[in-house]
């Protein structure tokens, strides 16, 4: 196999595309939703999100929002806790699904990103509906069915549907769980509060994209690599 400059050197630019150790194009980029930007400090490559309407550029990078201006439903709610937790974004349950919009070319692009969840409320008990779509098609299904997942005061669901009773148990073992969702596309969509029995509200207070893999990459090596 003979190799050539111009395609080892398109070898190399493309594989900085799509590996992370030779990138910067994994990520992760995070959003903290709550209602002031300054209530508590967030993380590495982590946004607040205080109910801007997409598009809305943010400091880690991407451009997401909401369908409309959301900032109504925001709240701060424990400067204690951590960042991830410390506010919310709701809507209730018995009101139209909202959406949450984040544009994927800001990010890696279409492929697979390993997606973190935190869906509660310091404040009090809530009924989680949360739906996952890529540009209007069904990824993730996290309404327990229609019934929503009944979370108590201060506890936390995960990407996976578990509810952690505490912050410090969701730090500790839900903020480690993520769930591999590939996108053919590069609008990724989070849809709160749709629960058949419409009770309470759906919240949320942080969500977090990895990018893993493009299913492309290999085809663009194989195109711009040795021939």
């Amino acid at each position: 196999m003979r190799r050539t400059f111009l395609g080892c050197l398109g070898l190399l630019l493309t594989a900085s595309l799509y590996w992370p150790e030779l990138g910067n194009a994994a990520g992760p980029w995070c959003f903290n939703f709550r209602a002031t930007s300054g209530f508590v400090t967030d993380g590495p490559n982590c946004s607040p999100q205080l109910g801007e309407a997409y598009p809305t550029i943010y400091s880690n990078g991407g451009t997401a929002g909401w369908d409309s201006s959301f900032a109504a439903n925001m709240r701060d709610r424990n400067a204690g806790l951590d960042a991830r937790l410390a506010g919310i974004a709701f809507s209730a349950n018995v009101d139209a699904t909202k959406i949450f919009t984040i544009d994927l070319t800001t990010l890696s692009g279409a492929g697979t990103y390993a997606v973190v969840l935190a869906a509660g409320d310091d404040a009090g008990a809530q009924l989680q509906s949360i739906i996952i779509k890529d540009n209007g098609t069904l990824k993730l299904d996290l309404t327990n069915g229609g019934s929503g997942f009944s979370t108590l005061i201060g506890q936390y669901m995960d990407i996976a549907g578990t509810v952690h009773t505490s912050a410090a148990n969701w730090v500790t073992n839900g903020s480690v769980v993520a769930t591999n969702i590939t996108f053919a596309s590069t609008i990724f969509q989070v849809e709160i509060s749709a629960p058949s029995a419409a009770l309470l509200s759906t919240t949320i207070n942080h969500i977090k994209l990895t990018f893993i893999d493009s299913s492309s990459g290999m085809r663009n090596l194989l195109l711009l690599g040795v021939q």
